[in-house]
């Protein structure tokens, strides 16, 4: 007796032939929310990434020369955050005091907010980035 086979299938009743547009329509939607889903984690990730690169930036401008540089540590920060849409009242700064010593930091923190990739999904996130550096470098 032969044994039966994968390709040996049961010929396709009438009711059957729309079970599999119905399958797919059901998977798919879930499929795709969490495809968008996954890109806005990336996106939102990688504007966290960029804006602590940039504070840090803005950081180790602070605690080199404090407030009194030509270029402040906002402008520094801002030009590090590339891709990224941030303005000079997202960043909020605290300088080294004057005659400070490593024991105490100048602080940058850069706060903006990354929206939706898609009308499927419109999500808006609120990302910070921040750094701490030692005064006087």
């Amino acid at each position: 007796m032969r044994s039966k086979r994968s390709h040996d299938r049961l010929p396709r009743r009438a009711n059957d032939r729309g079970a599999v547009a119905v399958e797919f329509a059901l998977i798919v939607i879930p499929l795709l929310i969490l495809v968008c889903g996954i890109i806005q984690f990336g996106i939102a990730y990688n504007a966290q990434e960029t804006l602590t690169a940039a504070a840090r930036s803005g950081a180790r401008q602070a605690a080199v020369c404090g407030s009194a540089c030509v270029s402040p540590a906002s402008v520094a920060a801002i030009a590090q955050a590339s891709g990224v849409s941030v303005g000079a009242g997202n960043v909020s700064i605290t300088y080294c005091p004057a005659g400070a010593t490593q024991t105490s930091s100048a602080q940058v923190s850069i706060t903006t907010t990354v929206s939706g990739v898609s009308n499927l999904l419109d999500l808006n996130f609120t990302v910070t980035g921040k750094a701490s550096m030692p005064c006087g470098g």
